[in-house]
């Protein structure tokens, strides 16, 4: 059956949840499974934002890194995909001003 744009974001903010939940109760492929969903994004975000070079790599590990420590803060009110969007721009931003 066709899903609408509004049905599908709903599903994927619904999958986020309940993975975010898993992962902070200790579950590790929770943790695999929103990196993998996310990955290619958060790195091609950063290439956009500093070039395809050696370190896009290292800033894409980065964010993640920082997401997943700060994962009791996120609030589910908002999208996750957001907020780890917002934490690698910030990533990248700090890189460029090195």
């Amino acid at each position: 059956m066709y899903q609408t744009q509004e049905e599908r974001r709903e599903q994927s903010r619904a999958e986020d949840k309940d993975l975010i939940r898993d992962a902070l109760s200790g579950n590790q492929d929770a943790y695999k499974r929103l990196m993998r969903k996310y990955r290619n994004a958060i790195y091609h975000l950063i290439v956009r934002m500093i070039g395809f070079t050696p370190e896009a790599e290292d800033l894409t590990q980065e964010a993640f890194i920082k997401a997943f420590n700060s994962l009791a803060s996120f609030n589910d009110e908002f999208s996750f995909s957001t907020w780890l969007y917002k934490i690698a721009t910030n990533n990248a931003i700090d890189h460029l001003r090195k």
